[in-house]
């Protein structure tokens, strides 16, 4: 018989704000005796119900109403209307360095948040060479945590949360701050918790993650429950209402991202569709042509064009250029353009970054570089599956063994 450990009824959550951004003595005094403020409803009426055993991923845009949810949920805000009945002790991990004093070293604040989860002292030390040896911060645990990076933080905030013994999670965006390995880490410790029967709701904007490691999703706008279920079928809901509501340009994330000698320089990077239609937002399984346009500001022989595909978490989907691919360009000394195609993009959804590069024929000498500065939205296609990165064609044969 299935167990629900979460049970949410007719959530809400109000917020009494002020028009005045400029919050002075002389405004606040005014928005005392003024009636300018006004309510906003981060969530409204909400209901929903979590089986114990189950991950379920949180979606939406910034300020839909998620991480207002998970603090209800972890008892940190109180809601205006409505119960949520929890059964079971709950682990939070919402909010960078939440609980952490930034004068006390990191061993100080494992005690002191040990504490705040009301363990007794023998309990906390039994526990802290796990915490500290999963947190990799050995080195740093006596240092005050007011020096520690927002990845060490996370680190250590992570590493408490998943040790102290609970029956509900809640994990915030936090882990987007981690370095690919501890996030595999970090992902590996939730599955274990997960095989043993534990419950965790996971908010996030890595729909990747999402689509993998949830059980079911809700897609949350407004502070309303957009959609629910499966969450390859949530997924696919909420880009599909993106793709349509907002224009998906390319992002350019700042010059830090961009080197070399500029002896040639990339002055643009485009998407296009096959019938030549320019765009930000594909389907899998649709061609995808990346045209960039150049500068020469002197002759070069062989020049080298480069290009290369992240997924937003970081990871590394594809790499090539022009030498691997023996479409070598004999020399440049004009202005010109450049385009690859992408056929019937192996891509699922998700957002992805690409790089430009034009180097010299060695590869020892880059002209220019942009390094993940341009990004498309990718929407899953009819006939795509709803786990992992690439749709990989495949076929399968079936035998009758006598």
């Amino acid at each position: 018989m299935t167990e629900t450990v979460i049970e949410i009824a007719d959530l809400w959550k109000k917020y009494t704000l002020s028009p005045e951004h400029d919050l002075t003595l002389k405004n606040t005094i005014k928005n005392i005796f003024t009636k300018s403020k006004y309510d906003f409803y981060a969530l409204k009426g909400i209901n929903y119900k979590v089986n114990k055993g189950e991950m379920i991923g949180v979606i939406g845009s910034n300020g839909a109403g998620k991480t207002t949810l998970l603090k209800l949920l972890g008892k940190i805000i109180e809601p205006t209307r409505g119960n949520i009945k929890i059964n079971g002790k709950v682990s939070t991990l919402l909010e960078l360095g939440a609980g952490f004093h930034p004068e006390l070293t990191g061993a100080e604040n494992i005690f002191l948040n040990g504490a705040i989860l009301r363990l007794k002292k023998d309990k906390i030390k039994s526990m802290f060479d796990e915490i500290v040896d999963f947190a990799e911060l050995s080195q740093f645990i006596n240092i005050p945590v007011k020096y520690y990076s927002s990845g060490m933080q996370m680190r250590l905030g992570f590493a408490i949360a998943v040790t102290v013994e609970h029956d509900i999670l809640l994990v915030d965006e936090v882990l987007a701050v981690g370095d690919e390995a501890f996030m595999k880490k970090c992902f590996y410790k939730i599955t274990e918790f997960k095989n043993k029967g534990k419950t965790i709701i996971f908010v996030s904007h890595n729909l990747n993650a999402v689509g993998e490691y949830c059980d079911r999703t809700i897609w949350i706008d407004g502070g309303e429950i957009k959609g629910e279920g499966e969450s390859g079928k949530v997924i696919q809901e909420y880009l599909n209402f993106v793709g349509k509501k907002e224009k998906f340009e390319e992002v350019i994330v700042g010059l830090k991202n961009t080197w070399g000698t500029k002896e040639i320089e990339i002055t643009d990077v485009s998407f296009y569709d096959s019938q030549g239609t320019k765009k930000n937002v594909f389907y899998t399984g649709e061609d995808i042509i990346v045209r960039y346009k150049y500068h020469t500001n002197k002759r070069i022989d062989k020049p080298v064009f480069g290009m290369a595909i992240h997924r937003e978490d970081g990871i590394h989907i594809f790499g090539t250029n022009t030498k691997i691919e023996n479409q070598m360009v004999e020399y440049v000394d004009r202005d010109g353009e450049i385009e690859y195609c992408i056929p019937n993009n192996p891509l699922n959804e998700g957002i992805y970054l690409f790089s430009a590069d034009i180097l010299d024929y060695e590869l020892k000498k880059t002209f220019d570089k942009h390094n993940r500065l341009y990004r498309i939205k990718v929407l899953r296609g009819n006939k795509s599956p709803v786990a992992g990165t690439l749709n990989i064609p495949c076929r399968w044969k079936y035998y009758l063994t006598k």
